[in-house]
């Protein structure tokens, strides 16, 4: 690039770009991969929610002036990735994005919504003086957290006896109502006889403890009665030895 009498005067900036990219920096398989995993190292610890998504986009416009494409689904799926290992938003608010009908999943809606149950949560993080900011914001969604964790297993379980008892059937047509009450019914007798077993169990250990506490009353009175009443110990009688004759025979 460099000319006899010139030098590199009349060498416009783009002709060193492409003379580095072809000759000193090629855009090898290697240098894709390491931009790709750079594009994807995530959101930082303290990088606000917006800069993090315009951040997402800038770079994959660099990139594909460069020739390295980030496809726009994989984009979205990187954001609601690191959205969801955050750990900055509720069950509650992760469930409502989840549950909304699928047209409505796009990256851009999904920034609306984030971003503005980010901004609400700080606003209420001011308000309270951080009182339910971080962890905290989260212990005080614990009571509507664990009202649907409730929800969700009770559903769960009527589905589990409705698919039971449709198997039980052989596929037949059912009064889903009717076979739902007779399962209940059932569930109720069962634990009502589990708790009867129960009952009867206790009352026969109780039995034998007392019967336990009376015989060693008993043991108790008997050890009473063979103390002397001067409250000395009892001493247990030597066998008597014969006397010995100290008279001779002579023969």
């Amino acid at each position: 690039m460099e000319h006899t009498d010139y030098g590199y005067i009349n060498v416009l900036p783009r002709e060193y770009i492409e003379h580095l990219e072809a000759d000193h920096c090629p855009m090898d398989v290697t240098a894709i991969d390491d931009m790709k995993a750079h594009y994807y190292r995530g959101k930082g610890a303290d990088e606000r929610l917006s800069k993090f998504a315009t951040r997402l986009d800038e770079e994959q416009n660099r990139l594909t002036v460069d020739g390295v494409v980030i496809p726009d689904p994989d984009k979205f799926q990187h954001y609601l990735s690191e959205i969801y290992k955050s750990g900055v938003f509720t069950v509650e608010a992760i469930t409502q994005w989840t549950e909304s009908p699928p047209p409505q999943k796009t990256y851009a809606n999904a920034r609306t919504f984030f971003e503005a149950k980010h901004r609400g949560m700080e606003t209420v993080q001011r308000i309270t003086g951080g009182a339910t900011g971080g962890a905290g914001f989260g212990v005080a969604a614990a009571a509507k957290e664990l009202s649907q964790l409730r929800k969700t297993i009770r559903d769960a379980i009527e589905e589990t006896v409705n698919q039971t008892l449709e198997e039980k059937l052989g596929g037949h047509a059912y009064n889903v109502n009717e076979e739902h009450a007779l399962a209940m019914r059932q569930l109720r007798d069962d634990n009502a006889a589990h708790k009867k077993e129960i009952a009867d169990l206790s009352n026969a250990i109780g039995e034998l403890t007392k019967q336990i506490r009376e015989l060693k009353n008993v043991q108790a009175a008997e050890l009473k009665e063979r103390k002397p009443t001067d409250g000395t110990p009892l001493k247990r009688k030597r066998p008597s030895q014969r006397k010995r004759s100290t008279t001779s025979y002579s023969n």
